[in-house]
């Protein structure tokens, strides 16, 4: 019930339902009200068997449907929580990465004003640069 507001708000509707239905007064029927049910009764049973038993199946159909959609709705929830995760963690990931992509410019940037020709440096510099190009690349074409 926890991972289903709408869930959770059907059942306290029920409870609530229940409750009041329970608060109601007790009430005798009439005297003809109740011949006429006793009358009824009496009546074969073929009259209410299929039309009870077409009920049932009904009501029965219906449950199994609501309860296989609330369902449903549970697993789409987890599932989006889940990819919600997923993609918190890689954006994370990429951050971090690209955090030590530029922390590794900066550096490269500020060794070659000091010596500007200095063949590591530049060839550093450069091998960065090209890091996150690709990192923009893959991320903006979605990975590939």
């Amino acid at each position: 019930m926890a991972e289903c507001p709408e869930c959770a708000r059907a059942l306290e509707q029920l409870t609530e339902l229940k409750a009041a239905a329970r608060a109601l007064p007790e009430l005798a029927p009439a005297p003809e009200t109740w011949d006429r049910i006793v009358a009824r009764t009496r009546r074969p049973a073929r009259r209410w068997l299929w039309p009870s038993l077409a009920a049932a199946a009904a009501v029965a159909g219906l449950a199994t449907f609501a309860s296989s959609k609330v369902i449903e709705a549970g697993r789409a929830r987890a599932q989006a929580a889940q990819q919600a995760r997923l993609e918190t963690g890689i954006a994370t990931t990429y951050d971090r990465y690209m955090d030590g992509v530029n922390a590794a410019i900066r550096e490269c940037e500020a060794a070659l004003e000091e010596n500007p020709n200095h063949p590591r440096v530049r060839l550093a510099y450069l091998a960065a640069r090209h890091d996150r190009l690709e990192a923009m690349d893959r991320l903006t074409s979605g990975g590939d």
